[in-house]
């Protein structure tokens, strides 16, 4: 589908490790926005957010980034912060993806991402991180820029090869760049950048394919047009091109940057794991 990221995952521990702490820093601060904003379908929501991959991948990406470029862990409040402000990435995404008939659940959807993410907003404004700021703002139009174009790519139309394929899963890569654009900000590295961003796009298109992977079965059902599902199983090109992206994100990294080399590892163990279950 076309950003399943979004939801809640069993996936988290294994392509994440530990992700209590993020989680840990979510939970009081989504607990004052149901208070500010008490609504019983806005709360359903807001409560999810520190489950949610949407939230917590960016928080460990930006971390990775941010300690191998310094040697030091982000600021409790950026990146709080950041997991608040991708809430609509998974919100919007529900609507178009589900199409939901209820015009109560539609709202909630809709305001529910729209008022974390302003919070959100409203707190990296406050820490004065302007710069940092401007970026994830950047990077967030971006990835509704490309979910936009996911629709028309890969449900309005079907893709016949690998080629049609991958435009259409732009959006992921785009998704993956916010929290590694955001910790080089952060860190006031903004010479790595073109590293982050091919960092971004090898493990966005690998991440995308281990979800389709996972679901072709639901795709089928539902209409969404994944090469997985056009290649079926074995799935051996949807493999070669999985471990061919984690390459790409591996070789933008410096020797240095073990944390984040260690979140490329991670995803390579797991894609071995699921492609030794398809064969």
């Amino acid at each position: 589908m076309s950003s399943k990221v979004g939801g809640t995952s069993s996936l988290v521990g294994d392509l994440y490790g530990d992700v209590t702490r993020y989680r840990e820093l979510l939970i009081p601060v989504v607990a004052e926005v149901v208070k500010s904003y008490p609504d019983a379908g806005l709360e359903k929501l807001f409560i999810v957010l520190p489950k949610k991959v949407i939230a917590l991948a960016p928080m460990v990406i930006c971390e990775a980034f941010h300690f191998d470029l310094t040697g030091k862990s982000v600021d409790d409040k950026a990146l709080i912060a950041l997991g608040m402000t991708m809430l609509p990435i998974s919100t919007h995404d529900d609507i178009v993806d589900e199409m939901p008939k209820e015009r109560d659940l539609v709202s909630c959807l809709v305001f529910a991402g729209n008022i974390m993410a302003i919070e959100g907003t409203r707190m990296l404004i406050e820490m004065d991180k302007k710069k940092a700021l401007d970026i994830l703002l950047q990077q967030i139009n971006l990835n509704h820029y490309y979910q936009r174009k996911n629709i028309s790519l890969l449900w309005e139309n079907k893709a016949t090869n690998f080629s049609d394929y991958r435009p259409g899963i732009e959006h992921i890569c785009v998704f993956n760049s916010i929290g590694a654009l955001f910790g080089c900000a952060l860190a006031e590295r903004e010479d790595v950048r073109e590293k982050a961003l091919g960092f971004a796009n090898g493990y966005g298109v690998a991440m995308q394919l281990i979800d389709d992977i996972r679901e072709v079965e639901e795709d089928r059902e539902v209409g969404y047009s994944s090469f997985p599902l056009l290649e079926g199983a074995p799935y051996k090109e949807s493999f070669r091109q999985l471990f061919l992206h984690l390459d790409l994100a591996e070789k933008n990294l410096d020797e240095n940057w073990l944390k984040v080399r260690e979140v490329v590892a991670r995803m390579r163990t797991y894609a071995q794991k699921l492609q030794n279950e398809h064969t």
